[in-house]
């Protein structure tokens, strides 16, 4: 609520949620939900990296790579950056030396930006793990959202299978 308090932030979390609504809606597509989620998740970015903490000039932040904000922003709020295990294509995908990718943001973003840069050089040979990118970037938004509003308690991971109502810690509270 402190967080919906302020207008500024009320205003930011007005956008994100819608476009996290509109991310989750499996009707639209993986492809639009992974765009929709990562764009949310760079409103946060700029919001909480560079307006509040103040960790960066305006000029720094623009410079950066999406996939550096959002490494900032993530290890800022003590949210993993590691391809996580759940994610199995998305990790063998990741051992492919031609990739280079350092982390799961470098993964998320270079999936993205193959989406909707049509001169990308790998244009549409990230399908086999659409699936598995869209969920983690609606992952990585979920932790972002809670942790900013500062939640510390138990959560569903969307990850991983379970039954209804088994639950495991926000990743910063370990």
């Amino acid at each position: 609520m402190r967080r919906w308090a302020n207008e500024e932030w009320r205003e930011t979390l007005h956008e994100v949620i819608y476009w996290y609504l509109n991310a989750n809606e499996p009707a639209r597509g993986t492809d639009a939900g992974i765009i929709l989620a990562q764009t949310a998740i760079e409103r946060l970015s700029y919001e909480f990296a560079l307006k509040e903490k103040r960790l960066l000039a305006v000029d720094g932040f623009k410079d950066l790579r999406a996939s550096d904000r959002f490494r900032l922003l993530f290890s800022s709020l003590g949210i993993p950056l590691d391809i996580p295990a759940a994610t199995p294509k998305l990790q063998r995908l990741a051992c492919n030396s031609q990739l280079k990718w350092l982390d799961a943001p470098h993964a998320l973003t270079e999936i993205r930006n193959s989406l909707v840069h049509p001169e990308h050089k790998r244009r549409d040979q990230f399908r086999s793990v659409y699936y598995e990118a869209w969920n983690l970037s609606l992952w990585y938004l979920e932790m972002t959202i809670l942790a900013i509003c500062g939640y510390s308690g138990t959560y569903s991971n969307r990850l991983k299978l379970h039954w209804v109502g088994q639950v495991e810690d926000v990743p910063w509270k370990k």
